[in-house]
């Protein structure tokens, strides 16, 4: 059975996915320069782009869902997420702020 949803926002991280980006790039460049063509190993010069990678797919949006019974949180593709009844909840003292680098 499907709750009906009452409030649901996305935010994407955009300087998270913008710096991880250069990172991953700049990280290449460099190690490429360090390494040379002869001797360079796969594994030195891509495991920092598949740390970052990984980092971004779990982080890179906030999902906010709120039904009748719960909230739920959500990052990236969902396998991080936090679920919270919405009677334990002191929706009197909730106030929207802005971030606005997000």
């Amino acid at each position: 059975m499907k709750q009906s949803i009452l409030y649901k926002e996305t935010q994407v991280f955009k300087w998270l996915l913008i710096i991880s980006i250069l990172l991953v790039a700049i990280f290449a460049m460099w190690n490429y320069r360090i390494w040379h063509p002869e001797h360079s190993n796969l594994i030195s010069i891509s495991s920092p782009g598949i740390f970052l990678l990984i980092t971004l797919v779990l982080f890179y949006k906030l999902k906010i869902t709120i039904t009748k019974e719960k909230a739920i949180a959500s990052f990236g593709i969902g396998i991080i997420k936090k679920t919270v009844l919405i009677s334990d909840l002191h929706i009197e003292k909730a106030e929207q702020v802005d971030i606005p680098l997000l």
